[in-house]
């Protein structure tokens, strides 16, 4: 009997084409991660790319707390993404460093960074 080996039929082109191109996709969509954010004086201004299209705004008013800490990105979420659920979350994409918001319902925010200082230091002017 010719044909099957073990239950498994072979790979058409047209599948093998549709693993390269979801592949290449995939690469490229995971090294156009970017995570931006601008601290104003209405609030803060977050976007992760490609996951958000559009700034998402976290107002002064809503927000109790906000300073720059160290965190472990394993044991406090799990890894680096869009990680978390219900209370606390966190937005980063590299690194061990971020800026932690608290809000005055009780959640939690924590949004990765390379630039902690500046980070820092727009906190200071805007509190002034």
């Amino acid at each position: 009997m010719v044909g099957r080996l073990n239950g498994s039929s072979p790979e058409t082109p047209v599948d093998m084409i549709l693993v390269f191109f979801l592949s290449v996709l995939m690469t490229i969509l995971f090294f156009n991660f970017r995570l931006e954010t601008q601290i104003k004086n209405d609030g803060i201004h977050v976007r992760f790319f490609p996951f958000h299209l559009h700034y998402k705004h976290y107002s002064w008013d809503d927000i109790l707390k906000a300073e720059v800490r160290t965190y472990n990105p394993i044991g406090e979420f799990g890894g680096w993404g869009l990680r978390g659920a219900g209370k606390d979350r966190a937005f980063n994409i590299s690194g061990n460093q971020g800026l932690q918001l608290e809000f005055k319902d009780h959640k939690k925010l924590l949004i990765g960074t390379r630039q902690a200082e500046a980070i820092t230091k727009a906190l200071e002017q805007i509190q002034k």
